[in-house]
C-alpha cells in the first residue's frame, strides 16, 4: 500500500508539469504575517489570497515615458471582491499619494479630477513659482505637487476623493504617501510655505486632523517614519501623530533600508522594534517593509527582528528583495528561495524580547525554537544551556552573530523534505517542490519528500 501511494505522489509530480499552476499553502499558523505595497506584476488572486494579509495596490494603470508599464492588473471592485472571497481576513488598501494630482484620471496614485481652479493648491517656491513634478517626467503626463499648508482647500479635497475612491472600490482604507515631512531636502527653505522644519511638521500635522475630521477612512501614512539629516531636526514622528493616525502605518526602512541595501544604526533599529511592538501591541496596522538580497544573513535579520516585535498578527512583514524593485511577480518567482524563514512555525512566543547584557544580543523564545538578534556592527557571541539547531540543521550551543545579523533557530533538527520550514512534510511542501523543480529543488529534495511525506516535527 505504501508503495502504491509513494507511486501515485510520484505520478502526480510528473503531471504537474502538464498543467504547473502553483497552489500555495494557507498561513494560519504560521509565525509571520506578510502582505506588501506593489506598483508592478500580476494580480495573481490565488497566490496573494494565500500568502498575504495585507496588500496594497495601485486603483489605476502605472504608466511611464515608454508607455505603460508591467501593472496588467489594476485593482477593481470586481478583484477586491474576489480576494474578499478567497481570503475574508485580508486588507486591502488603494496607494494614493497625497502631494501630488495628475491631470489627466486613471493614472496610479492619483486621486483625480484635476480642474485648472486647483492651481491655487500647488507647491511654490519662495518666488512664488511653481515647483516642477517629478512625475510629470516620470509618466510623461502634466502633473503638480500640491500644498497642504496655507489654504485648506487641498486637504478637503483629497479626503473627499479618498474616500469616494475607498467606498467604489470596497477596500478597507489608503495607504497615504508624500506627507509634507517627505519634502525633498534640496528644496531646503525655498519653499513659499515652509522656512523652517516646524512649519513642514505643523503642515503634516494639519493636513492629517482636516482628513481625520471629513473622513473615517483608514490611513496608512508612509513617510512618518523617515529618518532625515540632523540638520533638519525630524527625526521619526510616530510618537508625534500617533493621536490622529492611529489606525497603523507603512514604514519602508524598517531594520534594513529601502534602496540603501544596508541595515540601518542602532538607535534606529531600536526605534524601528519599539514603534512595531507597540503598535502590534494594540492592533493597529504596521507594515515593515525590510529590504535584504536573498543571502541567508541578510533574510534571518529582518526575520528574527520581526519576530523580536511582533506582539499580534497585525504586525506584517513586506520582504522585500533587493533589485527586484516593487513587482509582485518576481517575488513569487523567487518565493520557493526563502520559503523556509517566512513559513516557520515557531509556536506561541514565551515572553517579550530581551536583552542578554553579558553578550549584547537580542533573543526571544518561542514554543518551538529562540530568535537572537545582534543589531551592532561588532559580532557578538551567546552561548545557550541547550542545542538549539538552524535551519540548514547544523547543531548550535556556542552561537556568533557578525555585526547586524540574527537567527533562527530550532529546539528539534529540521524534517527533511520540510521544505517551507512549518515542521510537517505535507502537500504544502510538494507544491513547493513543484513550483520550483530544478531551482532550487533537486530529485534528492525530492526523495526526502516521498520518503518523510506525512511525518510532523
Amino acid at each position: 500500500m505504501k508503495h502504491t501511494a509513494l507511486l501515485l505522489l510520484l505520478l502526480s509530480f510528473l503531471l504537474a508539469f502538464i498543467s504547473p499552476r502553483p497552489v500555495a499553502a494557507s498561513r494560519e499558523n504560521k509565525s509571520i504575517r506578510l502582505g506588501g505595497y506593489f506598483t508592478h506584476g500580476s494580480l495573481n488572486i490565488p497566490w496573494i489570497s494565500s500568502h498575504f494579509d495585507l496588500l496594497i495596490w495601485n486603483h489605476a494603470l502605472y504608466k511611464s515615458t515608454n508607455g505603460i508599464s508591467n501593472i496588467s492588473d489594476p485593482l477593481t471592485p470586481a478583484t477586491v471582491r474576489l480576494l474578499k472571497e478567497n481570503n475574508p481576513g485580508i486588507k486591502l488598501f488603494l496607494y494614493l499619494t497625497t502631494r501630488s494630482i495628475f491631470e489627466v484620471d486613471g493614472l496610479a496614485g492619483s486621486v483625480g479630477g484635476w480642474e485648472p481652479t486647483m492651481y491655487a493648491w500647488v507647491l511654490k517656491d519662495g518666488n512664488g513659482n511653481e515647483i516642477p513634478s517629478h512625475w510629470a517626467n516620470a509618466f510623461g503626463e502634466p502633473a503638480h505637487y500640491m500644498d497642504f499648508a496655507g489654504d485648506e482647500g487641498w486637504a478637503k479635497y483629497w479626503a473627499e476623493q479618498a474616500a469616494k475612491l475607498v467606498s467604489e472600490f470596497g477596500v478597507d482604507g489608503v495607504a497615504a504617501d508624500e506627507l509634507a515631512v517627505g519634502f525633498h531636502p534640496r528644496w531646503g527653505t525655498s519653499l513659499q510655505s515652509y522656512p523652517t522644519e516646524e512649519s513642514i511638521r505643523n503642515a503634516t500635522e494639519t493636513f492629517l486632523t482636516i482628513v481625520r475630521e471629513i473622513t473615517t477612512t483608514t490611513i496608512l501614512p508612509t513617510s512618518l517614519g523617515f529618518y532625515f539629516p540632523a540638520a533638519r531636526g525630524l527625526g521619526t514622528l510616530w510618537d508625534q501623530y500617533d493621536s490622529l493616525l492611529n489606525d497603523g502605518v507603512f514604514n519602508e526602512h524598517w531594520v534594513r533600508q529601502y534602496a540603501i541595501k544596508q541595515p540601518v544604526p542602532l538607535d534606529q533599529w531600536l526605534d524601528n522594534i519599539r514603534s512595531a511592538e507597540d503598535y502590534s501591541r494594540r492592533g493597529r496596522l504596521y507594515l515593515a517593509m525590510c529590504e535584504f538580497d536573498i543571502i541567508p544573513s541578510e533574510v534571518e535579520y529582518c526575520i528574527a527582528s520581526y519576530l523580536l516585535a511582533k506582539q499580534s498578527d497585525s504586525l506584517i512583514l513586506q520582504p522585500f528583495v533587493t533589485d527586484l524593485g516593487f513587482d509582485l511577480n518576481p517575488l513569487i518567482e523567487k518565493y520557493p528561495l526563502i520559503a523556509r524563514y517566512l513559513d516557520i512555525e515557531l509556536g506561541m512566543p514565551q515572553q517579550d524580547r530581551t536583552f542578554d547584557v553579558p553578550s549584547g544580543i537580542w533573543w526571544r523564545n518561542f514554543e518551538k525554537g529562540i530568535v537572537v538578534v545582534n543589531p551592532d556592527t561588532q559580532p557578538h557571541a551567546i552561548t545557550f544551556n541547550r542545542d538549539y539547531f538552524r535551519l540548514d540543521g547544523s547543531r548550535v550551543r556556542l552561537l556568533t552573530l557578525s555585526g547586524q545579523t540574527g537567527a533562527i533557530l530550532l529546539t528539534q533538527p529540521p524534517l527533511a523534505g520540510d521544505l517551507n520550514g512549518d515542521g510537517k512534510v505535507d502537500i504544502s511542501d510538494y507544491n513547493l517542490l513543484k513550483q520550483s523543480f530544478g531551482n532550487p529543488y533537486t530529485i534528492f529534495d525530492l526523495n526526502q519528500l516521498v520518503a518523510n511525506f506525512g511525518k510532523v516535527q
